[in-house]
């Protein structure tokens, strides 16, 4: 559930940490390195999305998947890490002037970026005028059932970028697949404040886990 808000809102930093894999007989190595080899397997176009990456990383939290903490020692990875590895990867193949002229490519870049999180997350595509990637970025963190946006913020990042358009999704960590009112609610208002500068929302789409619904499919646009 998202909440229209008029005020601005705290930035959140996200870390990251190294992350590596173990071998037989101690060897270890890199944890992208299998990332690497799903990007290299024969078979894969270069085109490959997200939620196609993270398929090929379902390693169970038991297995030997590494991550060095702040004593240099070596630690079981978590899921978490695991997904954020997924995430650097979808980010080398999406990145600015990427052409998105695919809605389930779309769909899948942002299932990849958004699934795992254990609060909502409402993030924003800017595309320019021919809907090429000018930049992602998740704007706003809320709570497990409801996260505040504000659309003024929207509109003035989506200026400083020259952008045309945008898409913008959040995530369900409920698992719930349907929009709520407020959710339909709130892209109105964001939908009738963009036209104000000139500008078009897109899409709407919401993750939840595996799952992904789209306004602009549902009609709801």
């Amino acid at each position: 559930m998202l909440f229209f808000y008029r005020t601005t809102p705290i930035g959140v930093v996200k870390g990251c940490a190294r992350k590596a894999r173990l071998r037989p007989f101690g060897r270890l190595r890199p944890l992208t390195t299998p990332l690497r080899r799903v990007r290299s397997a024969p078979g894969n176009s270069a085109q490959m999305t997200g939620a196609k990456i993270m398929s090929q990383l379902s390693f169970p939290i038991d297995s030997s998947l590494l991550v060095r903490d702040a004593h240099g020692r070596y630690v079981l990875a978590t899921a978490e890490q695991i997904l954020d590895a997924a995430r650097q990867v979808i980010d080398q193949r999406m990145r600015p002037g990427t052409p998105l002229t695919s809605p389930r490519a779309v769909r899948e870049f942002l299932s990849a970026k958004l699934a795992g999180f254990q609060y909502e997350v409402f993030a924003v595509i800017f595309v320019d005028c021919h809907h090429r990637l000018l930049e992602y970025t998740e704007m706003f963190r809320g709570t497990l059932d409801q996260a505040p946006v504000f659309p003024r913020e929207i509109i003035k990042e989506a200026l400083a970028r020259n952008a045309a358009s945008i898409i913008v999704a959040h995530c369900h960590p409920s698992g719930s697949p349907t929009f709520s009112s407020a959710d339909e609610s709130l892209t109105r208002r964001l939908r009738d404040a963009l036209e104000l500068v000139g500008l078009k929302i897109l899409d709407h789409v919401l993750v939840a886990g595996n799952t992904t619904t789209s306004m602009a499919e549902l009609g709801l646009l």
